[in-house]
């Protein structure tokens, strides 16, 4: 449980770390600003029918914003997920996985779902469109995840004593 905990703290240490570059490298973010900067303008000019149309535009900026710092926060936790598979790996070679390990063929199945979730994050990569790009992310991060707990398991099977 210590693990889990100290991991999500890290997690979100990192997120917190990393949340001032995505903002800055956010395109929609900046021009939101502008958006905003420009409404403000035509406010203070009393031309109140363009001020309000720049405040919309800008408000439809802020969320796709939103959404791109949603993905930028997946793509992190998706990279700590392949970090954790690659060591969860590693280890399991370590310990023997072998044709006579009862988990073997359950090893080679999950290597199957991380090979599904590198095509996953693979294809998120090409999107143009931001929607599609987060539910491509999600299936990535969901099928790491999938992985990453199968992988746990066998990990723990080897671990016991009756192995």
């Amino acid at each position: 449980m210590k693990k889990y905990l100290t991991v999500i703290i890290l997690f979100f240490f990192a997120a917190f770390i990393n949340s001032q570059d995505i903002l800055n490298n956010n395109e929609y973010y900046k021009k939101a600003i502008d958006l905003l900067d420009k409404a403000k303008e035509e406010f203070e000019k009393g031309d109140y029918d363009t001020g309000y149309k720049y405040s919309e535009e800008a408000k439809e900026s802020i969320g796709k914003a939103n959404e791109y710092f949603l993905i930028q926060i997946t793509v992190i936790k998706i990279n700590s997920k392949k970090e954790t598979i690659t060591e969860l790996e590693a280890e399991i070679n370590t310990k023997g996985i072998t044709e006579a390990n009862a988990k073997y063929n359950d090893y080679n199945n999950i290597k199957k779902t991380i090979e599904e979730a590198d095509s996953y994050f693979n294809q998120a990569e090409t999107k143009e469109v931001i929607k599609e790009k987060s539910e491509m992310y999600l299936l990535c991060f969901e099928k790491y995840t999938e992985g990453e707990n199968k992988l746990n398991e066998i990990l723990e099977y080897l671990k016991s004593p009756t192995v």
